[in-house]
Order: structure tokens, then C-alpha cells, then sequence
């Protein structure tokens, strides 16, 4: 039987990396990242996946598995139709002021993804918020969400927050959707890049923090 395709909707900071890695932990899932940018070296896996995707060329390496997966970052502009995925996963952030600075340190730093060879990093820069630019962020990220979820395909949406604070139940919820058999999946090997708390980061978190109305900080 062919895999089926699944995809995992979502904005950058999203800890979708996160998600996609533990996803490739299942035994029946094959995952790989971004499929919407030409900056990224794939590996063999990863190129056969992509080619199962958009032109239907199948191998032995994806065939066993009953799903194969992907990154869809829906900033990104793509000449992939919906119609190509089976199922998806929206992945969303409810502290959206913790994925606005998020972006802001990585931009600042250059950083979007800790070194493997930086078990001990901690990052020690700080920012100041631009309401302007805040506003800006949720009114773009939104409609992308909303547009997203007016397509009519199927998905489940999963918060980050959820994922890291209910693993297991989450990550269950997410083989239930896909029709797997449960595995006690294992965490994605990647470093969380930020531990501080806002109010440490955020120069001006005091003015700043009345406006994340969304979710308490």
C-alpha cells in the first residue's frame, strides 16, 4: 500500500521542527522538513519524499511506511495544490508574544536553530518591541491561519504549549487523528533555544505585555 501524505501546517516558531522531529520518531511515518524553499540541502530521504508528494514517484524506502510528512510553512508561496495532502497538522502557538520575540532573537542573533555541537547554549540577547510591528505580526500570521482553515481540508490543530506541557496525551491525540497504531513516541532530539522568562528578554515588557491580551504571560 502507498503511504498516505500528511503535512504540517504551520508559521515559523511554531516549534514545528519540534513537532516534525518527534513525528519521524513513529515507526509508521516518514517525515521530512520545508518543501517551499530552495535554500535547504535534503537528504536522499527527504528528496525521495518530496518526489512522492508532487509527481507520485514511489520507492522502497517510503513504501513501508504508512504516512510520509512535510513542513508547509503557510507564509511561504507554493505551486503545491491542498488536494496532494492527505491529512494535516495545524500547528499554532497560543502565547503569540513568545513567538514574536522568538522570531526577533533569531533574526537579531542568526540563529533559528541551536548547533548540535552547542550542548550548553543559552542565549543572552534582548530586544525591544515595535507595537507597529507586533500588530503587524498578528494581523499576518492570523489570516494565514484563518485562510488556511477556510480550504475545507482535513486537519487537527495542535498547540505548542500543549505539546510541551501534556506530551503524551498530545501526541497520542495527533496518532488517533492520523489512524496509527499508538507508539509511546519519543520527544524530538532538538534544544530548545530560549528558557528565560519575557519580562528578561523584553526591554520594554512592562509597556509591551498589556497588549498580549491572547494568552496571560
Amino acid at each position: 500500500m502507498r503511504p498516505k501524505v500528511c503535512a504540517l501546517a504551520s508559521t515559523p516558531r511554531s516549534g514545528t521542527h519540534f513537532l516534525r522531529f518527534t513525528l519521524d520518531n513513529h515507526p509508521q511515518m516518514s517525515w521530512a522538513g520545508e518543501f517551499f524553499r530552495t535554500d535547504i540541502k535534503r537528504n536522499i530521504r527527504e528528496t525521495r519524499i518530496q518526489s512522492y508528494v508532487y509527481n507520485g514517484l514511489s520507492s522502497t524506502a517510503i513504501d513501508q511506511f504508512k504516512y510520509v510528512g512535510f513542513v508547509w510553512h503557510l507564509t511561504f508561496d507554493t505551486d503545491l495544490h491542498y488536494s496532494a495532502v492527505d491529512k494535516f497538522i495545524v500547528l499554532e502557538r497560543k502565547h503569540k508574544l513568545a513567538q514574536f520575540t522568538s522570531i526577533q532573537i533569531a533574526v537579531k542573533t542568526g540563529i533559528w536553530r541551536v548547533p548540535e555541537n552547542k550542548v550548553n547554549y543559552k542565549n543572552t540577547q534582548k530586544i525591544q518591541i515595535d507595537l507597529e510591528q507586533y500588530f503587524k505580526f498578528l494581523d499576518t500570521y492570523n489570516s494565514a491561519y484563518n485562510e488556511f482553515k477556510k480550504t475545507g481540508v482535513e486537519y487537527k490543530t495542535v498547540y505548542y504549549e500543549d505539546l510541551c506541557n501534556d506530551f503524551n496525551r498530545t501526541t497520542k491525540s495527533i496518532q488517533e487523528f492520523l489512524e496509527l497504531d499508538y507508539f509511546k513516541i519519543k520527544r524530538g532530539d532538538l534544544q530548545k533555544q530560549e528558557h528565560r522568562p519575557l519580562k528578561e528578554i523584553i526591554t520594554n515588557y512592562e509597556d509591551i505585555k498589556k497588549y498580549d491580551g491572547f494568552y496571560k504571560i
